[in-house]
């Protein structure tokens, strides 16, 4: 197996000080190159879930980015939904308003003019009643 020179080094700055020799022997050389080697896969496989939890993430924030934006267009077409709805509510209850208006309006007149009607004869029949008197007082 042949080892990078940075790797000679790590494994250099890596030896237990109570070695025996200033020399490991090829076994304790290769246990501690695989430890390494173990140790720099692992790095790169944390980081490559680093970057795939990394795009979830991002993925996940689009999603829920799209998700509001979608409830928002929901919820504002429901108000004008619902705004349209009460307009027309609105326009019939005005218009009922405005027909019981009417119809109240002409009620209040026809009794105006029965009233005025009624006043007059009332008048004409108390005036026959006075000149009737007044004729009797006359010729007595």
């Amino acid at each position: 197996m042949a080892m990078s020179p940075s790797l000679t080094e790590k494994i250099k700055t890596a030896v237990p000080y109570q070695a025996k020799s200033s020399e490991l022997n090829k076994e304790e050389m290769t246990n501690i190159a695989e430890i390494l080697d173990r140790i720099q896969k692992d790095t790169e496989a944390l980081k490559q879930e680093q970057g795939v939890i990394k795009k979830a993430i991002k993925t996940s924030q689009k999603q829920t980015q799209q998700a509001i934006k979608t409830s928002e267009r929901e919820v504002k077409k429901a108000v004008e939904t619902s705004q349209q709805e009460n307009n027309k509510q609105f326009e019939v209850l005005n218009a009922t308003i405005v027909s019981q208006h009417a119809k109240t309006r002409k009620d209040i007149d026809e009794f105006d003019t029965w009233l005025a009607e009624n006043q007059q004869k009332q008048n004409a029949t108390m005036f026959s009643w006075l000149a009737a008197a007044l004729f009797q007082r006359k010729n007595r």
